[in-house]
C-alpha cells in the first residue's frame, strides 16, 4: 500500500500580534460549522492540517504532514485577512511538495500559492518554455523598445546627445505600458514638456 503526503510551508513569517495569532490559532482548532454548504461540510472538523507558531513578534503557518487549504476554516481565513492588513501585507506565500512513499509517476511535485489579503487563495502558474505565448501587441512593443535601446546606445558611443530622439522613448514607452498593462505607474505623468 502507498501512502501520499501534501506539505505545506510558509515562505516568511508575518509580523503579528500575540492577540491575533492566538485568535488565528483557535479559529484553526474550531470544530466544523456549516455554513450551509453540505459538500464542503465535515460534520467533525476541518481537517487542513495546519499549525502555526509564534515567535519574535510573527507567525509561521505550516503543515506537519498532510495540509489542506481548501479545509481552511473561514474564521481563521478572516484572521489571516486581520494579520495581513495589520501588517501592511499584500499576500502571505506558501511554498507546498506532494509525494508517495512509492514511486509512483504523477505523485511527485509541488508549487508555490498565495493567500491574498481580501482573502483568496492563488496559485502560482508554470509554463514550459514553449508554453509561453505573447501577443503581437506585445511582441511589437518589445522590438520597439529595443531598436530604441539601441538608438540609444549608438547616440552614447558617438557622444551625439543632440540628435537623441526622447519622442521616440515616450512612444516606446506608451506602447509598453498599453501592451503591459502592469507597468503603468500609479499616476500618470500629464506633462510630458519636461521630457
Amino acid at each position: 500500500m502507498a501512502n501520499n503526503y501534501f506539505e505545506i510551508v510558509g515562505d516568511e513569517t508575518i509580523p503579528c500580534s500575540e492577540e491575533l495569532f492566538k485568535k488565528l490559532e483557535e479559529a484553526l482548532t474550531c470544530e466544523g460549522e456549516s455554513d450551509g454548504d453540505d459538500e464542503a461540510y465535515d460534520e467533525d472538523s476541518y481537517d487542513h492540517g495546519m499549525t502555526v507558531d509564534y515567535y519574535n513578534g510573527s507567525v509561521h503557518m505550516y503543515s506537519e504532514m498532510n495540509g489542506d487549504l481548501d479545509q481552511l476554516p473561514p474564521a481563521a481565513i478572516e484572521v489571516i485577512k486581520q494579520i495581513l492588513a495589520k501588517a501592511g501585507r499584500p499576500h502571505w506565500q506558501f511554498g507546498y511538495h506532494y509525494y508517495c512513499d512509492k514511486m509512483r509517476p504523477g505523485e511527485f511535485g509541488g508549487g508555490f500559492f498565495r493567500i491574498m489579503a481580501a482573502g483568496e487563495v492563488v496559485e502560482c502558474e508554470r509554463f514550459w518554455p514553449d508554453q509561453w505565448k505573447i501577443s503581437d501587441k506585445q511582441a511589437n512593443a518589445i522590438r520597439c523598445a529595443h531598436a530604441d535601446l539601441q538608438g540609444t546606445m549608438q547616440c552614447h558611443e558617438q557622444a551625439d546627445f543632440g540628435q537623441h530622439d526622447w519622442k521616440a522613448h515616450q512612444l516606446s514607452i506608451n506602447e509598453l505600458e498599453e501592451a503591459f498593462p502592469f507597468l503603468k505607474p500609479e499616476e500618470e505623468i500629464t506633462d510630458s514638456e519636461d521630457l
